[in-house]
């Protein structure tokens, strides 16, 4: 059968929603429509769908001067695979076939109830949860597959970290010029107001500037940095295996100060106000994937002016998903549906909706290499933010 017989090949999750928690039930349907009659392999699966829950990670790194090896790791979750149409249902001269016109196979299937880690998508490494929808056809004829993702959010609760609200600490000092002829040190000692945050929520940062040089600092800079980390194993040539790690860092939000110090002065960087707002990001724990890990620092530069390099430190954080309860004192309830626009509310803080992370391009996963795998070819996690509008304190 021709390809331009395929009318109509895709999924669907009920009432659009593509996020999920363990223990959530997966509700959706196939859509096939067909111009002509579709012929069917023999075997008892002429449709089905497949849920995936797994991690991978993969990347080349030269291990000599002569040799490359790829590392390679992976978790599988979950994997099940579910008949929707058996060719025994419809023969005719017993060449099974699917006749022409629209048809719509309903499924579903619920998530284990632990140990799924939060979508996450990286360079080098990934958590994905898909559903792919496969027509089994004759032989010599390559199957027909549809596969969508979907994201699973471990709601992770800040309540349960004994450090959360533990502000985190960082100390730094530099001295301008060279040898015998170096300025007293500019030290920064800087803290945020506490360990542990949702996104949506606001970093405020205090802490002190003591300036011993006499150069004058005009501002300074905040940065939210993701660490992303993935583990991999390598076979080298006559040497076994070799595990290593993978770590890919980049800035998620930027904030430029005013907070600057004279020369020879001292500035309190609590009355400057600085307030680093958090994205639709994954929370920042590894529980459940032993091979791809996430972690969130603050970046806090002072910026020097001239050739100088900027003074430098960094504070570590903890993003959740589930908020502290001095913030947000009942449990939050995550949508049913996803909703464009965050909810209206009157009094205290909102509830959460899935805001859109950036998107990155699909990479065909290795048993679909060589095959023409419909489906988006971008995926975009939702993560849980709440839209405070400057009502948190």
């Amino acid at each position: 059968m021709p390809d331009t017989a395929l009318r109509c090949f895709d999924i669907t999750f009920e009432n659009n929603m593509d996020v999920f928690q363990a223990g959530q039930i997966v509700k959706g349907q196939v859509q096939i429509e067909l111009s002509e009659d579709m012929k069917m392999r023999m075997v008892e699966a002429g449709i089905q769908v497949v849920m995936k829950g797994e991690a991978s990670c993969k990347w080349l790194d030269s291990v000599s001067k002569n040799e490359t090896v790829t590392f390679v790791s992976r978790e599988i979750y979950f994997q099940n695979a579910q008949i929707l149409w058996a060719p025994s249902q419809e023969k005719t001269n017993y060449n099974p076939v699917l006749p022409a016109g629209k048809h719509t196979f309903p499924f579903q299937y619920q998530l284990p109830g632990s140990g799924l880690p939060t979508s996450f998508e990286t360079t080098f490494g990934r958590v994905r949860y898909s559903a792919e929808a496969i027509i089994d056809q004759p032989r010599g004829t390559p199957d027909k597959k549809f596969k969508r993702i979907f994201t699973v959010l471990d709601t992770y609760d800040l309540n349960q970290d004994p450090n959360a609200t533990t502000p985190s600490i960082a100390k730094g000092s530099k001295t301008l010029g060279m040898l015998m002829f170096t300025s007293d040190p500019i030290e920064v000692n800087v803290q945020t107001d506490r360990g542990a945050y949702c996104p949506g929520e606001v970093i405020r940062l205090g802490g002190t500037i003591n300036n011993g040089s006499g150069t004058d600092i005009r501002h300074t800079t905040v940065q939210l940095i993701q660490t992303a980390t993935c583990i991999a194993t390598g076979q080298r040539w006559g040497a076994g295996n070799e595990t290593r790690t993978k770590t890919e860092s980049k800035t998620l939000n930027e904030v430029k100060t005013m907070a600057g110090c004279k020369a020879k002065g001292t500035a309190d960087l609590s009355a400057a106000g600085i307030a680093l707002p958090i994205p639709a990001v994954p929370p920042s724990v590894r529980r459940y994937c032993g091979i791809v890990g996430v972690e969130y620092t603050v970046k806090f530069i002072v910026n020097i002016p001239g050739l100088h390099k900027n003074l430098e430190v960094y504070l570590p954080i903890t993003i959740g998903v589930i908020p502290l309860r001095s913030y947000y004192p009942t449990a939050p309830s995550f949508p049913s549906a996803p909703v464009e626009e965050p909810p209206q509310y009157a009094e205290g803080p909102p509830p959460p909706y899935y805001a859109v992370a950036t998107p990155s391009k699909i990479e065909k996963d290795q048993e679909d290499k060589g095959t023409d795998c419909m489906g988006p070819k971008e995926f975009a996690p939702k993560y849980a933010y709440y839209d405070w509008h400057g009502k948190q304190p």
